[in-house]
C-alpha cells in the first residue's frame, strides 16, 4: 500500500515540475541597471550592476559575488560555445568597476 502511495506522489511532484514551464528555463540577461539569472528548476535571481563585487566566467560557470555573502553561481553545460563568448565578451571576469563600460 505505501508503494503506491509514494509511486503516486512521485508522479504528481514529477508532472508539476514538468509543467512549471518557468522553472524550466534557463538563462542570463542583462540590460544598463542589472543582471538577470535562472537556473534550472530555480526561480529568477536578480542583481543590480552596484551590488556586485566580482564576475567570474570559467568555462564551466558563470558566478557572480554580490555583498559579504550573497551571490550566485549558473552551470554553463549546455550553453552554446557563441553565447559563451558573448558572456565573456561583455563581462571581463573580475571586479566590476564601471557597470556602464559593460554595455555596448
Amino acid at each position: 500500500m505505501n508503494l503506491w502511495f509514494y509511486l503516486g506522489m512521485a508522479v504528481l511532484y514529477g508532472g508539476w515540475h514538468f509543467y512549471d514551464k518557468e522553472l524550466n528555463l534557463e538563462y542570463i540577461a542583462w540590460d544598463e541597471k542589472e543582471v538577470r539569472l535562472s537556473a534550472f528548476q530555480e526561480k529568477e535571481k536578480v542583481f543590480a550592476f552596484e551590488d556586485i563585487n566580482l564576475i567570474t566566467i570559467t568555462p564551466n560557470n558563470f558566478i557572480i559575488k554580490s555583498g559579504t555573502a550573497s551571490g550566485t553561481m549558473i552551470d554553463l553545460k549546455g550553453f552554446k560555445k557563441e553565447d559563451i563568448a558573448l558572456l565573456k565578451s561583455r563581462f571581463s571576469s573580475g571586479a566590476v568597476a564601471n557597470p556602464a563600460e559593460l554595455i555596448p
